[in-house]
């Protein structure tokens, strides 16, 4: 049994194991199918037999003398004497079958096989056109018509594949690829029964991929952020990039001396950066330190509204990974969407516990992520024309790294409120609530609560407001309107002076002076 034969018999084999659990009607038609392209195949090499010796047989009449008039002789195609395709690579001439073929109805031997066709069709006489061109105006004649069937097996071969790229290139006025070609050519993936990889294959896919999903998600990224990864940038984005309410001036009491600095260095360079170029060009790193509960986190939220900027508000755990070398990324693609999304500020609270002192025992990962952030803040500064504010926050500064320390050029201390300023403090939260204080009774207040951070103060005038809620029972709260509660006294904040207690010694504010000496700026 020769080698053809073999073939056709795997494949006679292959549809019957294929076609054993379907109905008789579709196992018949297959097997019809499977006889018809064998005698297509067996009719198309018969003719060229016939041809090729009719060739050969004038070529030896004309070596003895007898010719004919006006007969001119053309060599045969080289694709005439190539061997038969079995169907297992790429560059296949022979339609394969496909798992899809068992599914789909039988098809008509003059559509499957319109070289049949052509075989039977042409006039006695005419040599046959060579394999390629044949195969050209074929496919070309199917694809020129929607309503022509697409091969019925669901894939391409290279030669269909090429024939489709060169309709699309007379097809330039298509605005997309679906207009370029036919609907009928839109299936571009292969389905082969058996076929073999090689070395120069692409990768494929074990599972079906969605090509929208990808387009979709990438398209809300900026183009200046491509050549990052997508999911970083996603992740940057949706942790970091906050839009808070507005923080005017007036809502940050006291700290008027460190307001004209913010103003200075700070915001004027950002909203009008082409007057402070070159040697006036500001810092790109600035750090907030004092006490908890002072307003550092306020005074930054501020700063991004006055300067019209994008706020990103960092903790640790957003820069951080399980996966090795992915806490660098992050840092990287942070200073790149800041960038893109300029004028911006990066906030990062409690900057101590991500940029502490380097050791030698210190894990290597964290060391990798403060040396990147390190490079990333060096460059921020050294790029002028790169509007990114990177602030810090702190509590302990003394605990922060000498290289960081250097990079955050102002140094600002954020001291306790004043007493004007805690006077500022309750008149505006008191304001809010229904009370019988004057004037008088509120600098009391402010007197009584010295050593009193922001937030102690805030939460000292929250708790006395709750005092009239709290002499009301539970059956009067559910009927009793808003109008109708009765006011905040002078009482209800002494009560709660004996509760809410301040939660900042005078010795930890003698370590913050001391190292603002040192290493603060003066203002």
């Amino acid at each position: 049994m020769s080698d053809e034969q073999s073939s056709w018999r795997s494949k006679l084999l292959l549809i019957c194991q294929q076609t054993r659990s379907s109905s008789e009607s579709i196992h018949f038609a297959a097997l019809k199918d499977h006889h018809a392209r064998l005698q297509a195949c067996e009719s198309m090499e018969k003719a060229m037999k016939e041809r090729c010796q009719k060739k050969i047989t004038m070529s030896r009449r004309t070596k003895r003398g007898i010719t004919h008039a006006g007969y001119l002789f053309e060599m045969p195609h080289n694709s005439v004497f190539e061997p038969e395709c079995r169907g297992f690579y790429e560059s296949c001439q022979q339609t394969e079958m496909a798992s899809s073929d068992l599914q789909a109805p039988a098809l008509e031997v003059s559509s499957t096989y319109p070289v049949q066709q052509a075989v039977k069709s042409r006039p006695e006489g005419q040599f046959p056109e060579s394999r390629n061109n044949s195969t050209k105006k074929i496919d070309a004649q199917q694809y020129s018509s929607e309503s022509s069937s697409q091969s019925g097996f669901g894939f391409r071969t290279a030669r269909e594949q090429l024939i489709m790229d060169e309709l699309k290139k007379k097809n330039r006025q298509a605005t997309s690829e679906v207009d370029a070609v036919p609907t009928g050519m839109m299936n571009f993936r292969k389905k082969t029964l058996g076929g073999k990889r090689t070395v120069s294959s692409n990768f494929v896919s074990p599972v079906a991929q969605n090509d929208n999903s990808t387009s979709s998600r990438s398209s809300s990224i900026p183009p200046a952020l491509a050549h990052l990864d997508s999911k970083m940038v996603d992740h940057i984005l949706g942790e970091s990039m906050h839009d808070f309410k507005p923080v005017a001036w007036e809502d940050i009491a006291g700290l008027e001396s460190a307001k004209s600095t913010f103003l200075e260095a700070i915001i004027m360079p950002l909203r009008r950066p082409d007057l402070f170029t070159g040697v006036r060009c500001p810092p790109r790193g600035v750090l907030l330190f004092g006490p908890p509960g002072t307003g550092k986190t306020l005074i930054a939220k501020s700063i991004a509204s006055q300067a019209k900027a994008k706020f990103f508000s960092i903790n640790p755990s957003s820069l951080t990974s399980k996966w090795v070398g992915d806490a660098e990324k992050l840092v990287k693609t942070l200073f790149a969407v800041a960038a893109a999304h300029q004028p911006a500020i990066i906030f990062i609270d409690e900057v101590d516990s991500l940029l502490s002192k380097r050791s030698a025992n210190e894990n290597e990962s964290t060391l990798r992520l403060k040396n990147e952030f390190l490079i990333h803040l060096d460059g921020a500064a050294s790029n002028e024309e790169i509007r990114v504010l990177v602030i810090g926050a702190t509590n302990r500064p003394q605990e922060l790294d000498e290289a960081v320390r250097r990079r955050f050029v102002r140094r600002l201390y954020v001291p306790l409120p004043t007493r004007e300023a805690r006077q500022k403090i309750i008149e505006k939260l008191i304001h809010q609530v229904k009370h019988n204080l004057d004037v008088r009774q509120v600098i009391e207040l402010a007197e009584l609560t010295d050593g009193y951070s922001g937030a102690d103060v805030d939460t000292l005038c929250r708790y006395a407001s709750m005092a009239p809620l709290r002499s009301l029972t539970p059956d009067q709260m559910e009927v009793i309107e808003t109008h109708q509660l009765p006011a905040v006294t002078m009482d209800d904040f002494k009560q709660a002076l004996r509760v809410i207690s301040k939660s900042v010694s005078s010795e930890d504010c003698k370590q913050f002076e001391a190292w603002n000496e040192i290493y603060g700026v003066r203002h």
